[in-house]
């Protein structure tokens, strides 16, 4: 049977417009099978993940849910403020908001001179001037949010959801057998929910997915790398955010499930205009990085699916094929498969054509990636702007006779 795949990717605080395609979504029925999410995106898949299994995606759900948290729980403020004395300056999560409030200084409270000036206080400043810190702000509050979203859940029909993080301490290597170059950074941790699961491996993979979520947000200077040893891993890793490794990984969905023919790929931060102004501050111009990165992630990945499609059905028309209309396993189909990039016969048989269907912005979202956390206003726009194109793309497609497999059509 068909099924749907959903990828969502990160876009720091621009990740509240994938809010909004999410409402629009589930008021028109659409119900992922499987879904991937980076940072952001893993944040707000696992909460339709978990209403999914749960029947309960509604755009209701989704408002109670997602919107809340990013209107109203999302911001610098938050997150400077927790987690400052509860972490040791001594352990590899140190953040510069705990040295700031050890120093005696809190910006949100206009704090801006030193109020301490015992030997404790010289020495958080000489770690601050020497760089001795892993972000800005600790991992506390993020976990905290987090933690409040991944609940375990009586679990009604089955889903499939990873999560993607970077490694810290991976590497590349040559694959002399094959003369490929592969990397050990990238790390897709994998869950999967149906209603037979025992309750008690039902709540492990909760609590891993808790260490997942915070590890896949872990975005690179604003929050610290989580140390953790993935499943089935011999080892313990030090995760950061998911976008270094690849912010679209449709590749990785289409994997998850053979029987998935559509593919909802949704970027917040794909839509990258010509600047006006020149960059000038470290944030503006890391955030442009990052969105130009975003950028060529969709469209790199967009165009190998395409060129998939294509030599799949180019090859569907030449295969030799028996009386019932099957493909042959002969010497001259499996030439033409590993002419084609495919291993063998048997490869190609699983492989369909899957369409791609890209959510992004109508219009840039204006600000840069953390502007969204000091503006509540700017949340609002991103979440309206996401339900909108949500509905939009969605009308669309169904408007030229396309199909989506949804609620309304399986009942």
């Amino acid at each position: 049977m068909a099924k749907v795949g959903l990828v969502l990717s990160g876009g720091v605080a621009k990740g509240a417009y994938e809010a909004g395609v999410l409402k629009a979504f589930a008021e028109r029925g659409v119900q992922p099978d499987v879904i991937v999410g980076i940072s952001a995106g893993a944040m707000n898949g696992t909460v339709v993940a978990g209403l999914l299994m749960q029947e309960q995606f509604s755009g209701a759900n989704i408002e109670k849910k997602l919107y809340d948290v990013w209107r109203k729980q999302v911001s610098l403020q938050h997150f400077y403020k927790a987690g400052t004395e509860e972490h040791s300056l001594d352990g590899s999560g140190r953040a510069l908001s705990q040295l700031f409030s050890r120093f005696g200084i809190d910006p949100f409270s206009k704090v801006y001179l030193p109020t301490r000036f015992d030997t404790q206080a010289l020495d958080t400043l000489e770690k601050m001037l020497k760089g001795h810190f892993s972000s800005i702000f600790s991992g506390a509050y993020f976990r905290q949010l987090t933690q409040e979203l991944v609940l375990p859940a009586a679990i009604k029909r089955p889903v499939r959801f990873s999560a993607v993080m970077c490694n810290l301490l991976g590497g590349t290597s040559l694959v002399d057998e094959e003369e490929r170059i592969e990397n050990s950074w990238a790390h897709y941790e994998d869950f999967h929910w149906y209603p037979e699961m025992p309750h008690a491996e039902n709540f492990v993979q909760f609590n891993r997915l808790l260490d997942v979520i915070t590890g896949s947000g872990a975005f690179p200077l604003m929050f610290p790398p989580l140390r953790m040893t993935p499943a089935g891993a011999g080892k313990a890793g030090l995760y950061i955010d998911g976008g270094m490794t690849d912010n679209s990984p449709i590749g990785k969905a289409i994997a998850m499930d053979g029987d998935i023919d559509t593919l909802f790929v949704v970027m917040a931060t794909t839509i990258v205009p010509p600047l006006d102004k020149e960059p000038r501050t470290i944030m503006t111009i890391f955030s442009r990085m990052c969105e130009m990165l975003a950028g060529k992630f969709l469209i790199n990945n967009y165009h190998k699916v395409l060129k998939v499609n294509r030599r799949i059905t180019a090859l569907q028309r030449v295969l030799e094929q028996d009386a019932d209309g099957r493909i042959k396993d002969s010497e001259f189909n499996h030439t033409l498969c590993e002419a084609a990039g495919f291993r063998n016969v048997e490869d190609f048989r699983r492989r369909r054509v899957v369409r791609i269907i890209p959510v992004i912005p109508s219009t840039p979202l204006v600000g840069d990636l953390f502007a969204g956390f000091h503006d509540t206003a700017l949340i609002g726009r991103y979440i309206e702007t996401g339900y909108q194109d949500g509905h939009n793309v969605l009308a669309k497609r169904f408007a030229c006779g396309s199909t989506v497999h949804t609620n309304e059509s399986e009942e």
